[in-house]
C-alpha cells in the first residue's frame, strides 16, 4: 500500500514549527551543589552547633571528632550521589534511540528526536515506539503497554488502532503514521502531569520527621545544659582564685 511520505525539507519545516520529539530532562546538579547539599541535614546542624560550643570550651579533641565525622559523612554521601549521577548521565549518553522512517520515498534511519508528525515509521520486534500514531498496516503486531497500563499481557494492533510512545513491539512488524510527539503524547502527558503534581508525605515520612524535630531539640537542649555546665565551671575556678 502507497502512503504519502514526507521529504526531507517538509521534516525540517515541521520540526521548526512543532519542535523536538523529546521529553525535557532535569538540570543535573553541579558537583558543588550535590556537596553542600550534604550539609542540608538537621543533625548535622546540632553536630556544628555542638562543634562551635567546644571550640568556646576549648574541648580541642572533641572538636577533631565532631567535625571529623561531619566531613566524612559528606564526602561519602557526595561521592555516591556524584558517581550515581554520572553513570546515569553516561547510560543516557550511550543509549540513542533511532527510528526507521520512510522520507523522500526511501527508508531512512534517523534519531527518535528527529520525529515530526505525519512521518511514516516502520517497527520491528523489539523496537521501543518513538512517537503516538495509527497503525497504517500491521503483521502479527503486538505491543507491550506496560509503561503506560501496568498490564504485562502484550496487546495485539491492527489498521488503524493507536500506538503509543515508550510502548515495546513484542512481536511482529507494523507501519505507523505519527500523530503526536513529544509533551503531546499519552507519555508526555504523564509526565507533565506528575511534575506539577505535589506527592503526598507518606506516614513513614511524617514519622521520620517528628523523631528528627524530636532529636533535634532533645540535642540542643543537652548542648545548652553541657555549655552551662561548663560556664559556671569555669566562673567557679575564677571566683575560687
Amino acid at each position: 500500500m502507497k502512503y504519502r511520505y514526507l521529504s526531507t525539507q517538509e521534516a525540517e519545516e515541521r520540526q521548526k514549527k512543532y519542535g523536538e520529539n523529546s521529553l525535557p530532562e532535569e538540570k543535573t546538579a553541579s558537583g558543588l551543589k550535590i556537596f553542600l547539599s550534604q550539609f542540608a541535614n538537621p543533625l548535622v546542624y546540632v553536630l556544628l552547633c555542638a562543634g562551635l560550643i567546644s571550640i568556646i570550651l576549648n574541648k580541642y579533641l572533641d572538636i577533631a571528632l565532631i567535625f571529623s565525622v561531619v566531613i566524612v559523612n559528606s564526602l561519602m554521601g557526595f561521592f555516591q550521589e556524584y558517581k550515581t549521577q554520572k553513570t546515569l548521565s553516561a547510560l543516557k549518553k550511550l543509549v540513542k534511540p533511532i527510528a526507521k522512517v520512510i522520507r523522500d520515498n526511501e527508508k531512512q534511519n534517523i534519531m527518535a528526536s528527529e520525529l515530526v508528525p505525519g512521518d511514516v515509521v516502520i517497527l520491528g520486534a523489539g523496537d521501543r515506539v518513538p512517537a503516538d500514531g495509527k497503525v497504517l498496516e500491521a503483521a502479527s503486531f503486538f505491543v507491550s503497554e506496560a509503561i503506560l497500563t501496568g498490564e504485562s499481557e502484550a496487546i495485539g494492533k491492527e489498521k488503524d488502532d493507536e500506538v503509543f510512545m515508550g510502548t515495546v513491539v513484542v512481536a511482529g512488524r507494523a507501519v505507523f503514521h505519527v500523530t503526536k510527539i513529544g509533551l503531546k503524547t499519552k507519555i508526555g502527558e504523564i509526565a507533565k502531569t506528575l511534575k506539577e503534581t505535589t506527592q503526598p508525605e507518606t506516614t513513614l515520612q511524617v514519622r521520620l520527621k517528628k523523631m528528627t524535630r524530636s532529636l533535634v531539640i532533645l540535642s540542643i537542649v543537652l548542648c545548652l545544659l553541657i555549655f552551662l555546665y561548663g560556664f559556671f565551671c569555669w566562673q567557679g575556678i575564677f571566683t575560687n582564685a
